[in-house]
């Protein structure tokens, strides 16, 4: 097991300025009370009701977190194969619990073109949603012996907001903790928190490209080489997540996301990212990487990236890169590049099944008190300073 840091504090009136204006922060959120030890059999969505906080044994299967029954005033709590979603209203909790399963099953297919096998341990889920609520949210777990456990997920924002950026940006970081813990290693930083920005809704994506522009002009910009070497959250995070965001894109548009995780998995393995760099994408080193990145973004992020991909010029048929991963020109990569303005999950669901997106509902139904937001900030900013446990990881 290895220990990670935490994610540093930013101060409580940046947060507070720029909420509505900033990607999405990805910070701890305040987790309801919690009382029993609530495992369940496996088996489909099912509303935990009741009076009092029972224990229910069930073999074989053990939840990652506590639980307790519902009570007047405490949140619903639902839980479906792999989850138990915390949430104001009992509706709410299960139009999540749905969500999260069918983003754990589709993204596990986009990234590693296959499902995930169901988890030992059940992932609590907290959900606190409001009106004007900025997005963000946090996963924690612990990795031992090639074994992701001891899940916790937070998220927070309006509705619609959670169910478009915050829940597949989270979920993503299990699917990579589960297929990498194996490894005994954990995902780098950049890339981990740069994939799970790409599948966010395109107006958190507009938000990382914005102020990418503010840091690489002011200074603020990483090395490829230090990105690259990070393990631990820098001091400065904003520039990571945005920097990381832009820098997997690129990838993505020229491979895929199989091919990319394949590139994780052979500098995952041997530590040698600049030979992973050549071998998945020609690149040849880690500063012309940079360099090409750097001249993309000087030239506007054109669409056609044949002049900055020596993958691509050396196959020199666009679409090529996409088969060889395993994604072809009818797959989902260009069925979620063909529409920038809508939510990942949504052109998901619809591209594979040919229907409507699950309907979000009205997301200014929270019922806690008007000045949850401002608290709820306060709040949040003061739990930064958690203590981690040995062997625990803590992903924004």
């Amino acid at each position: 097991m290895e220990a990670r840091g935490f994610r540093p504090a930013l101060g409580l009136a940046v947060v507070l300025l720029w909420v509505s204006t900033m990607p999405a922060q990805f910070i701890p959120v305040a987790h309801p009370t919690q009382t029993a030890v609530l495992p369940q059999p496996r088996g489909p969505i099912a509303v935990v009701a009741g009076s009092q906080a029972t224990p229910v044994a069930a073999p074989g299967r053990q939840h990652g977190g506590l639980a307790r029954r519902h009570q007047p005033g405490a949140p619903c709590v639902v839980q479906s194969e792999n989850f138990i979603v915390f949430a104001s209203t009992a509706d709410w909790a299960k139009q999540v619990a749905q969500v999260a399963e069918e983003q754990r099953r589709d993204l596990a297919l986009y990234w590693l073109g296959q499902e995930l096998p169901a988890w030992p341990q059940r992932c609590p889920l907290h959900v606190q949603d409001a009106e004007n609520l900025g997005a963000g949210g946090e996963t924690r777990f612990a990795l031992s012996r090639g074994i992701p456990g001891d899940w916790m997920m937070s998220v927070q924002g309006t509705r619609e907001r959670i169910l478009d950026s915050v829940l597949p940006h989270e979920i993503t970081h299990t699917i990579f903790a589960t297929h990498f813990g194996r490894t005994n290693k954990y995902v780098p930083r950049w890339a981990d928190e740069g994939a799970a920005t790409t599948v966010e809704h395109e107006e958190e994506k507009k938000k990382h490209r914005h102020f990418l522009k503010q840091f690489l002009q002011t200074g603020r910009g990483l090395a490829f080489n230090e990105m690259f070497r990070l393990k631990e959250y820098p001091s400065d995070i904003l520039p990571l997540y945005a920097q990381g965001h832009s820098a997997v894109q690129f990838l993505l548009d020229q491979a895929g996301p199989r091919q990319f995780v394949q590139f994780l998995e052979t500098g995952m393995q041997t530590g040698n990212w600049p030979a992973a760099l050549v071998q998945h994408y020609e690149y040849e080193s880690i500063g012309d990487f940079q360099l090409t990145w750097n001249q993309w973004l000087k030239d506007g992020s054109p669409a056609d990236i044949l002049a900055y991909s020596p993958l691509l010029r050396r196959q020199n048929q666009p679409g090529v890169a996409l088969a060889s991963s395993g994604v072809g020109p009818t797959d989902n990569l260009q069925l979620v590049a063909s529409n920038p303005s809508d939510s990942w999950y949504k052109r998901k669901l619809h591209s594979t099944s040919g229907a409507s997106a699950t309907p979000i509902p009205p997301h200014n139904h929270f019922s806690g008190d008007p000045g949850r937001t401002a608290s709820h900030s306060s709040t949040a900013t003061a739990q930064q300073t958690h203590i981690q446990s040995p062997g625990e990881k803590i992903l924004r």
